[in-house]
């Protein structure tokens, strides 16, 4: 700009006559006519006023930078805090399979146990009226039946947490997407207030007189701010097209997962009243037991030691709620 500048006042008359001056061409300046002087006087406020302007234009430019580099620091905050949520979330996802894994393996030994109830069951009724009962088949009964009435109400209680768990997790990622998008938001509003404000700035130059090196780095500082404009919009599309992605991929897999059947045992589709109000099913696989009903009662007196083994099997799951309020 310094360059530019005396390259333009020296190819000026002022700047010839000071170059005259300092040759020695020109000993005293009452030599010099009254057209010189007005046109040195008009040269001085020309000078003045491309000072005037250069300086505005650093003030601006200043400005502006300061403003972009505040914007850079709050997407390297945002960016930091949508990477720390992505790490919670994948957490999240491996402790829920862990926890699906787990209950599959309730069920299937749930499963196992009512089909051993059903067996002893059908042997006890296949049994003659007349003989008399054995004492100790009918205690190995009651303490099968107690384990299973037992084992029925773990899986009922794993069941409802699982459930309370699940409501808690989706209330979570519904609050924390409302705040990204929310952040996204403000983030977009900024941006374009500011762009509109450097857009207002450069028509306000462009409009006053400048020079063509003036010009041209106005024009670089315009195509710049239009880059940045356009790569932050690209990329405020990409996140949200990933996120559109990833929820729907999730939703198929919740599919594939509940189609997975097993083709020699018939399901039974069990309906909470809670549920019924939900239209939600929950679809287990066990045999379907023939116009047989099983009353609860309060099961007491448990101190077998397959009763402390199936309280403890029941207590070891892992619990997603603590992590997550954590």
């Amino acid at each position: 700009m310094r360059k530019a500048l005396t390259r333009k006042f020296s190819g000026s008359k002022l700047g010839r006559v000071f170059h005259r001056q300092k040759s020695g061409d020109v000993s005293k300046e009452g030599q010099m006519s009254p057209d010189s002087f007005k046109e040195i006087e008009s040269l001085k406020e020309e000078i003045d006023s491309l000072k005037t302007a250069l300086n505005t234009l650093k003030i601006d430019l200043e400005n502006r930078d300061g403003k972009l580099g505040k914007l850079a620091r709050e997407k390297e905050k945002l960016s930091l805090s949508l990477a720390k949520m992505k790490r919670s979330n994948d957490n999240l996802a491996r402790q829920l399979e862990d926890e699906r894994d787990f209950y599959y393996k309730e069920k299937e030994t749930y499963c196992h146990e009512m089909n051993e109830f059903k067996k002893l069951k059908k042997a006890l009724s296949n049994s003659t009226l007349g003989e008399p009962p054995d004492h100790k088949e009918v205690e190995k009964l009651r303490k099968t039946l107690e384990q299973t009435l037992q084992t029925n109400y773990n899986l009922s209680v794993k069941f409802l947490r699982m459930k309370e768990t699940k409501n808690q997790l989706a209330i979570l990622l519904q609050k924390a997407e409302d705040n990204h998008r929310r952040v996204v938001s403000d983030l977009k509003t900024k941006i374009e207030t500011l762009t509109a404000e450097l857009k207002q700035i450069l028509d306000m130059k462009f409009a006053a007189p400048l020079s063509p090196s003036n010009k041209k780095y106005l024009q670089l500082v315009n195509q710049n701010s239009s880059l940045v404009y356009e790569n932050l919009h690209l990329q405020m599309q990409v996140d949200h097209l990933s996120v559109k992605r990833r929820h729907k991929s999730e939703g198929t897999i919740v599919k594939i997962y509940e189609r997975e059947k097993r083709s020699d045992i018939p399901t039974v589709t069990i309906l909470n009243e809670k549920e019924i109000g939900l239209r939600s099913e929950r679809k287990i696989q066990l045999p379907v037991i023939n116009d047989s009903k099983l009353e609860v009662f309060q099961v007491s007196d448990l101190d077998s030691a397959e009763s402390v083994k199936v309280k403890k099997r029941s207590r070891s799951a892992p619990r997603v709620i603590q992590s997550v309020n954590k």
